[in-house]
């Protein structure tokens, strides 16, 4: 058999020429065009897209304001309860509730917006960072 490429005669059943390195028949399986043969080309995973790091750090942002507004709202009805039992034992004077759980609610709206908002500026930076790595 001659080798079509550099006209040099070869073993019948060559897979390849031993002189140039082509191959004798052609290709079963066309190779890429153009591009690395071995690297895969970069997908995003989902978590990473930067608008779900939006939808992430919304969620985030909503529960961290829920949970320290509950934490700060708890804390002012136990003082409440605290107060309200030592005036019936005598011990200080009566209160109403809405001296003690005004404040308190006022305090845990105010403190979970700032947690809330924190944890929302955090995820938006994170989503701008991704979307300038991704382009």
């Amino acid at each position: 058999m001659i080798c079509k490429h550099c006209g040099t005669e070869i073993a019948g059943k060559a897979l390849i020429c031993y002189r140039c390195g082509n191959a004798t028949t052609e290709p079963r399986v066309k190779p890429p065009l153009e591009g690395p043969l071995f690297e895969r080309p970069r997908r995003w995973h989902i978590w990473l897209r930067p608008r779900m790091i939006v939808v992430i750090a919304a969620m985030a942002a909503l529960a961290v304001f829920a949970i320290v507004q509950d934490r700060i709202t708890a804390a002012g009805a136990r003082r409440y309860a605290t107060l309200q039992r030592a005036a019936l034992d005598g011990r200080g004077p009566a209160v109403t509730i809405d001296e003690i759980m005004k404040p308190a609610i006022e305090r845990s709206v105010q403190q979970g917006l700032y947690w809330g908002g924190g944890v929302l500026v955090v995820g938006l930076g994170l989503a701008g960072a991704a979307a300038r790595r991704r382009r």
